[in-house]
Order: structure tokens, then C-alpha cells, then sequence
């Protein structure tokens, strides 16, 4: 799948906080302002977001969110 296509299908409100703070450029704190959410809700959109696009465009291991990956080594 192509980059635009995967970012069409995310969520509105996923999608505007991902394209704020890649292309924007604004910091977790001003995208928090300027969306009236906390900042915790600001940085879990962006992993969920994040995580979607690694996984529609076929990218990598799943990430956990503790700097960890979900396969076990043997």
C-alpha cells in the first residue's frame, strides 16, 4: 500500500495529530493545546497511529510501547 492510501484510512483525529507533529512540526504540548485533549491522549494517538501505518505498510516488528518488541528471541 502507498503512504497517502494508509493515511486516508486512519482515523480523522489520529491522522491530524500525526500530519501536526511530522509535517507541522508541533510539539506534543501544542498539539495538546491547540485539540483541547490531555497530552497523554496526544502521545497514545500518535503511537496507535504510528503502530498502523509500520503495520498496513508492512514495516517491521509490532511495537509494545516500552522500547521492546513483541517476538520472542529463542
Amino acid at each position: 500500500r502507498e503512504v497517502a492510501e494508509v493515511l486516508r484510512s486512519l482515523p480523522e483525529h489520529h491522522r491530524d495529530i500525526l500530519i501536526l507533529r511530522l509535517y507541522g512540526e508541533r510539539s506534543y504540548e501544542e498539539i495538546a493545546r491547540e485539540h483541547g485533549i490531555p497530552l497523554g491522549t496526544v502521545k497514545s494517538r500518535l503511537f496507535r497511529c504510528l503502530r498502523k501505518v509500520q503495520q498496513e505498510l508492512g514495516g517491521g516488528k509490532r511495537a509494545t510501547g516500552r522500547g521492546r518488541d513483541t517476538e520472542q528471541k529463542p
